[in-house]
């Protein structure tokens, strides 16, 4: 019984409510149920610029690639970046390409990522990435893949 009645008591107070609330004059009623108008962007001879690419593996961006290709005695690889991820905490690591023919002129390296365990903030984190090893060649460039996608290439100079 005392349930009925505060349920009651609260549609009635409900109801005065939503009487005390003024009426939309109607202009106000037209103005909400109006669209903006929209404006067309100038006309320009310029080209527009073209949306980035998705990267492979889940790489938000990428930079500082460098490659450096040390000869000598035991000839040898090092290559180095930064990629942004979604979440911290990524093991990353890059590894030679089986792929790779004998003699070739591009280095491939394959970019692994081994996510946090657990849960961890989203928040977008650069991770470096880092390669040292022996050089199979005179390679004039590097090209790192993930998932079987290019995710870039960088130029030995």
């Amino acid at each position: 019984m005392k349930f009925n009645r505060v349920l009651a008591t609260a549609a009635i107070s409900a109801l005065l409510l939503a009487a005390c609330q003024p009426a939309a004059t109607t202009e106000e009623a037209a103005a909400t149920t109006e669209t903006p108008a929209t404006t067309e962007a100038p006309a320009t001879s310029e080209t527009p610029a073209e949306t980035p690419a998705a990267l492979p593996c889940g790489v938000l961006a990428q930079r500082n690639w460098e490659a450096e290709l040390s000869t000598g005695s035991s000839p040898s690889l090092t290559v180095s970046g930064d990629i942004d991820l979604g979440t911290p905490g990524y093991g990353v690591s890059l590894t030679r390409d089986a792929a790779e023919a004998s003699g070739a002129t591009t280095a491939l390296l394959t970019l692994a990522l081994r996510p946090p365990s657990g849960m961890q903030a989203q928040v977008v984190t650069a991770h470096p990435v880092r390669y040292f090893g022996p050089a199979r060649g005179a390679y004039a460039s590097v090209q790192i893949s993930c998932d079987g996608a290019v995710l870039t290439t960088i130029s030995i100079g």
